[in-house]
C-alpha cells in the first residue's frame, strides 16, 4: 500500500545509464510474474543504443 500511495509520475529523465544488473533483475522479476493460465504472453526487448532509441522514437 505504501508504494501505491507514494508513487509519482516521472516526466523528466536523466542521461544516466541504467546498470545491466538492474535491467536483468527487472527482466527476471517480470519473467516470474504470474499470468492467466500460465500463458506468459509477453516478450521483452531491451534497447540500450541511443541511436536505435532515437530511430524508434521517430
Amino acid at each position: 500500500m505504501k508504494e501505491i500511495q507514494t508513487r509519482r509520475s516521472i516526466r523528466k529523465y536523466t542521461d544516466q545509464k541504467v546498470e545491466d544488473e538492474k535491467i536483468l533483475s527487472l527482466l527476471e522479476s517480470a519473467r516470474l510474474a504470474p499470468s492467466g493460465s500460465n500463458t506468459q504472453p509477453w516478450n521483452f526487448i531491451v534497447i540500450t543504443d541511443q541511436e536505435v532509441k532515437e530511430k524508434l522514437w521517430k
